[in-house]
């Protein structure tokens, strides 16, 4: 598959040599980088235990991050809805914040639940401060787990006293 797409610029035969020439490095090349990366990441197909691993952790995840979800409502009194709608709107919230946004989804992550929690019928006002308070029940612990691995790493996050690694030191004469 990757030598036909390699072979898309020779179609061009009334174009001259610099136009197959960008439609090799434009669209040819990044493309056969995508097809290289996908069979990559179909690798762990071959090795069903480690992809039933994989499954298994990720099934834990969506199911602690939906029940984050499920708890925050418990102390929402406004928020009366069952462990598979909150579920539905975390689910929801995802496909929001598949767009392009700011780091950490703020914003769209919002706007997705107040979507989400408008379908089950709740108002914009209860949905939004549900969702900034579910927001930041998800995002503060990673932050907080982030911040002390780079204390415990020795980590620097402003490194100024360090030289490039790619610049070359200059010869001692």
């Amino acid at each position: 598959m990757k030598t036909g797409i390699l072979k898309i610029p020779g179609l061009f035969i009334f174009f001259g040599s610099n136009v197959r020439e960008t439609i090799y490095n434009r669209l040819c090349i990044p493309l056969t980088g995508i097809i290289d990366n996908v069979v990559a990441g179909m690798s762990l197909v071959r090795f069903p235990e480690k992809l039933l691993l994989c499954v298994f952790y990720s099934a834990i995840i969506w199911l602690l991050q939906a029940g984050a979800f499920y708890i925050t409502a418990i102390g929402s009194p406004s928020i009366e809805l069952s462990f598979t709608e909150l579920t539905t709107v975390f689910v929801i919230i995802c496909f929001f914040i598949m767009l392009p946004s700011v780091p950490g989804y703020w914003g769209i992550f919002e706007a997705g639940g107040v979507f989400g929690l408008a379908l089950f019928g709740v108002a914009a006002r209860e949905a939004l401060g549900f969702t900034l308070t579910v927001h930041a029940v998800l995002m503060f612990p990673v932050l907080i787990a982030g911040l002390v691995s780079l204390v415990m790493s020795g980590t620097r996050i402003f490194r100024t006293d360090a030289p490039a690694t790619d610049t070359p030191k200059p010869e001692k004469p």
